[in-house]
C-alpha cells in the first residue's frame, strides 16, 4: 500500500504545530462494516495509526460515482423538508462554524455550496458579510429544502425523479450542480 505520502503529510503537519491535524475517512457503513470497502479502510487505517491522529469518520455520501455504484448500501430517506446540517461537519448553515477554501479559492459552508472566492474578497470579508437570509439558495435550503429548490428551477435541463435520488443531501448536490452548470 503507497501510504507513505499521506503518512509523511500528516507528520509534517504535526511536526509544525499545526493543531487539530486528522485523517478524513469516508466509510460505507462504519470502520466495522462487513462490505470490502469499509474492510480496506479499516486496514488502511490500521497502517496509520502509528502516526498518532485521530480520524474524523463519516458517511459517504451518495453523490457522483458512489450514488451509482454503492447505491445498495445506503436507505432511501424523504427528500421534503429543509437542510438541517452539512453532512460531513455537521455545519448549520444559518451559522456555520466551519468551512472549507477549495483549490479555485471558492469558500463552501457545505458541500460546494458556495459563500465566496478568497481570490476576489478577503476570507475574512466572506465570513464576516455572511447572511443566509441574502443567498437565495442557502435561503431556500433553510426554509423549504432541496425539494423546494428543484421544484422552482427554472430555465435549466433538470427534471425531478424523487425516486432517482437517495436523500435531501443527494439531491440538493444534483440540483445545485445542474444550477451551477446552467450559468457557464
Amino acid at each position: 500500500m503507497p501510504l507513505e505520502y499521506p503518512r509523511n503529510a500528516a507528520m509534517a503537519a504535526v511536526d509544525a504545530g499545526i493543531e487539530q491535524v486528522t485523517w478524513n475517512v469516508a466509510v460505507v457503513e462504519s470502520l466495522d462494516g462487513r462490505n470490502k470497502y469499509d474492510k480496506k479502510t479499516a486496514q488502511i487505517l490500521k497502517v496509520l495509526e502509528q502516526v498518532g491522529i485521530d480520524a474524523h469518520i463519516h458517511k459517504v455520501l451518495p453523490v457522483g460515482r458512489a450514488a451509482r455504484n454503492l447505491r445498495r448500501y445506503f436507505q432511501r430517506e424523504p427528500l421534503e423538508g429543509p437542510c438541517t446540517a452539512d453532512p460531513l461537519l455537521g455545519n448549520d448553515l444559518t451559522n456555520p462554524q466551519s468551512i472549507t477554501v477549495e483549490p479555485s479559492a471558492e469558500v463552501d459552508i457545505c458541500w460546494n455550496l458556495t459563500i465566496g472566492n478568497a481570490k476576489e474578497k478577503p476570507l475574512s470579508q466572506i465570513i464576516h458579510e455572511y447572511n443566509w437570509r441574502e443567498n437565495p439558495i442557502v435561503r431556500t435550503l433553510v426554509e423549504e429544502g432541496p425539494i423546494s429548490l428543484a421544484k422552482n428551477a427554472k430555465g435549466i435541463n433538470f427534471r425531478l425523479q424523487e425516486r432517482r435520488f437517495i436523500n435531501k443531501c443527494h439531491l440538493c448536490i444534483e440540483i445545485r450542480k445542474t444550477l451551477k452548470e446552467s450559468e457557464l
